[in-house]
């Protein structure tokens, strides 16, 4: 579930670091007294790199996770169409000329309700989860497009996976910054001078943005906790990620993963379907057997007034419903 600091941060419309220098900017230790810290160990995953080069790193991660979701979402849709092709022609003759990634991006809501909606007769299937970026918290995603990044080398030049995580660490440092300030005052603490000289008055903060600022402060642990575990794997001459990919890669591996849980779903509900159909068919018959003078009978009431299922299936379990009775009160 979205938490409320995502849904905030979502509506504001904002470039990384516009409000907070990445490298040089303070860093306050209200109400979070490790903040500070975890600024610092997030600037030593960054040595030898310019504020600009931090900068539009951030804001190419942003583009690059949103990217990655509405390809797999794109991708998903793809591989629905070859599993479960449109038996009149309706997305063909609405929507596509082709499977095209990019036309299913454009179009990807109006086909979903086709497929999902009920509009293709004789097409049921469940919905798949497939995740946004509002559903994943970025240093989760990050993991997922890491590679992608790091080798495409696109914002920082021989440079080592965890100095995304450091940059993405500073851009959430500065969410929870802006979160405080949204809602409340806070006064930055300049730890070199120890300026202490802020009234009781201001250094109270609403709760509510305390509350909401946690979130992204917390983010920022475990995207500097990572980048860190990168960086040691690093140093101990141990890959951290696999073999280069593509971003069409990167969705059509996590396409199928999202089909695969699918039908594994869509296979748990019709056995839990069954098995409750099979009880239900011996409960009836437990109670019923006495009006029938044979099981294969009452099979076939079975068959054509109680369930839709087979003659096979029906005598099966009136079968095992009736080693159940008495013998002397079988028919």
């Amino acid at each position: 579930m979205i938490s409320s600091y995502e849904k905030l941060h979502k509506a504001w419309s904002w470039t990384a670091f516009s409000s907070f220098k990445p490298l040089t900017g303070v860093v306050p230790s209200v109400p979070f007294e490790a903040l500070p810290t975890i600024a610092g160990r997030a600037r030593c995953l960054l040595p030898n790199r310019s504020e600009d080069e931090i900068i539009g790193a951030a804001n190419l991660i942003d583009g690059v996770i949103e990217t990655y979701y509405e390809s797999v979402r794109g991708q998903v849709i793809v591989d629905l169409l070859q599993q479960y092709p449109d038996p009149q022609g309706i997305l063909k003759k609405e929507f596509l000329d082709s499977n095209d990634i990019k036309e299913l991006d454009r179009r990807q809501d109006d086909i979903e309700e086709l497929l999902w909606g009920g509009w293709i007769p004789g097409l049921n299937l469940e919905v798949p989860f497939v995740p946004t970026r509002r559903d994943v918290p970025d240093f989760e995603s990050l993991k997922l497009v890491e590679r992608y990044l790091h080798y495409q080398e696109m914002a920082f030049k021989d440079g080592m996976a965890s100095e995304y995580f450091g940059a993405l660490a500073l851009r959430y440092i500065e969410d929870t910054i802006e979160t405080i300030s949204h809602f409340g005052v806070i006064t930055a603490l300049d730890s070199e001078n120890g300026d202490k000289s802020a009234s009781e008055d201001e250094n109270k903060h609403p709760s509510s943005s305390i509350v909401l600022a946690a979130q992204p402060f917390a983010y920022a642990v475990d995207a500097v906790s990572y980048g860190e575990h990168l960086s040691h794997l690093a140093k101990l001459g141990i890959p951290s990620v696999s073999d280069p990919r593509s971003m069409q890669d990167l969705a059509a591996v996590e396409a199928k993963r999202l089909l695969s849980e699918m039908s594994k779903r869509g296979a748990e509900v019709r056995h839990s379907e069954h098995r409750q159909l099979g009880q239900d068919i011996e409960s009836w018959y437990l109670e019923h057997h006495s009006e029938f003078k044979s099981q294969n009978a009452a099979a076939e009431f079975v068959i054509r007034k109680i369930a839709p299922v087979a003659f096979v299936t029906a005598r099966k379990y009136i079968s095992s419903a009736a080693k159940k009775i008495e013998p002397s009160c079988k028919p």
